[in-house]
């Protein structure tokens, strides 16, 4: 009786046993199908992070004065012997205690300087140039060609001048206006300066004035120093005979050490090594000169360097005339 009802129960319990069944099996059967993955598309390419620090190289775009040339620059002339100029040396020992025919052996000279102000004209009401000259000749000593004088100025004002040399270089100086005395400025002359196109400006709160000029090449001859007694003489006639005179100082005067004659180049020009450091050299060609290696000490000698030479009077002998020469 009870194997009976138990038999029956569970035939009556047999769907839901069945569908218990058949769901477990559906499940399990799911667990261990094969998973399908999506497949990446064809054209993407997987993106790592770059090392920029090890691989960039900077573009740098140049400096405009780095590279820039101006259309019209053109190569700095400078006023300075040329290669190959004749060398000549005036050695320590060779004393001549006589001078060369017609040539003074002791030259007096003046102590002191030269001085030269130059007074404004009171009718400017701007600042002005009263001589500005176009063009200088290198190495000149000429005031009027190489100063540039101004005028305008309001009293105590300070005044700033600039030169702008031909390769740009600048030089910047001040000057305070006394409120009669003119401004000046005048160009350092000197061996190697620069040939070609400079400016010079003067500015101040009253105003500016700014005017342009030439330095050129010297056309009469000249005598410059290189570096210490080492001297540049130039603008003689090509192949001149010149005689070179040493003096050195004696008290109040200068009195010949030593001379020698020479003939300039080519080019009428010379190197000259004086070892024998003498206070002042001269050289005077039979067409040209004389030059001086110190400007201002030939300025008061001058034609002193000569002995006077008189011309005869009408009707008299050759010789008498000589005898007069010579007592002078």
């Amino acid at each position: 009786m009870a194997r009976r009802d138990f038999k029956k129960n569970v035939m009556s319990q047999q769907p839901w046993f069945v569908f218990t069944i058949i769901l477990s099996v559906l499940l399990l059967a799911g667990c261990n199908l094969p998973r399908t993955k999506k497949a990446a598309p064809a054209t993407q390419t997987p993106i790592l992070p770059s090392k920029m620090a090890e691989t960039w190289t900077p573009v740098v775009t140049p400096k405009l004065t780095d590279t820039f040339t101006p259309a019209t620059l053109t190569p700095i002339t400078l006023m300075v012997a040329p290669a190959g100029v004749k060398t000549e040396v005036l050695p320590a020992g060779e004393v001549q205690s006589s001078p060369p025919s017609g040539f003074r052996k002791l030259l007096v000279y003046p102590v002191g300087g030269m001085e030269g102000l130059t007074e404004c004209d009171n009718s400017a009401t701007a600042p002005v140039f009263q001589n500005a000259p176009p063009q200088i000749h290198a190495l000149t000593q000429d005031f009027e060609e190489n100063n540039f004088v101004t005028c305008g100025w309001k009293k105590d004002e300070s005044v700033s001048i600039t030169l702008t040399r031909p390769d740009g270089s600048q030089e910047r100086t001040t000057q305070t206006y006394d409120g009669s005395t003119a401004l000046a400025y005048s160009l350092a002359m000197a061996y190697g300066m620069q040939l070609g196109d400079y400016s010079l400006a003067f500015e101040s709160p009253s105003g500016k004035v700014t005017h342009n000029f030439k330095v050129v090449w010297p056309t009469e001859p000249g005598m410059a120093t290189t570096e210490g007694k080492k001297y540049f003489v130039y603008g003689f006639q090509p192949g001149e005979h010149v005689l070179v005179l040493a003096y050195q100082k004696s008290s109040d005067a200068l009195r010949l050490s030593s001379w020698r004659e020479i003939t300039m180049d080519e080019h009428g020009e010379l190197l000259l090594d004086d070892q024998f450091k003498d206070d002042l050299l001269a050289v005077a060609g039979d067409t040209s000169g004389p030059v001086w290696s110190s400007w201002m000490l030939g300025v008061f000698i001058d034609k002193n360097l000569y002995f006077e030479q008189v011309k005869p009077c009408s009707g008299a002998p050759a010789a008498a005339s000589s005898r007069s020469a010579l007592r002078r």
